[in-house]
């Protein structure tokens, strides 16, 4: 009996905080469909104003992922550290063309960057993935 009503109680907690997640995000405006791995919620939260939408969000992305694709193919043999630095400056004078009213902080751009270099295709010939025979 107890373990019955405990089981009602736990399901009932589950239910209101799943209520309450949605609430929070009606409430920042973001729709879950679009929300690219949690990526949108983060940047929504550091914009303001008319920068929220989900069109700069895309048009922030795709900048991101184009500037890590350059840099990957054209400094080909500088050190990891040094490939990061190069894209956040290209990413930082990217952004400042699109007149956004709140700057999106540094760190929020090192760590898509970063997101954007593990959806990079492997360059070594040896990588595990060409290893695998199917």
């Amino acid at each position: 009996m107890w373990q019955h009503a405990m089981e009602i109680v736990l399901v009932l907690f589950l239910i209101i905080g799943c209520g309450y997640l949605i609430y929070l995000f009606r409430e920042r405006k973001v729709q879950l469909k679009e929300d690219y791995f949690g990526l949108v919620y983060g940047l929504l939260y550091t914009l303001e104003g008319s920068d929220i939408s989900s069109d700069t969000v895309k048009k922030i992305l795709r900048t991101v992922s184009d500037a890590v694709s350059f840099v990957e193919s054209n400094y080909k043999n500088e050190p990891n550290d040094v490939k990061e630095d190069k894209a956040v400056e290209l990413i930082v004078s990217v952004l400042q063309g699109f007149n956004l009213k709140s700057e999106i902080p540094l760190d929020s751009i090192k760590y898509l960057i970063r997101i954007a270099c593990a959806f990079l295709p492997p360059t070594r010939a040896n990588s595990q993935v060409n290893n695998l025979n199917p």
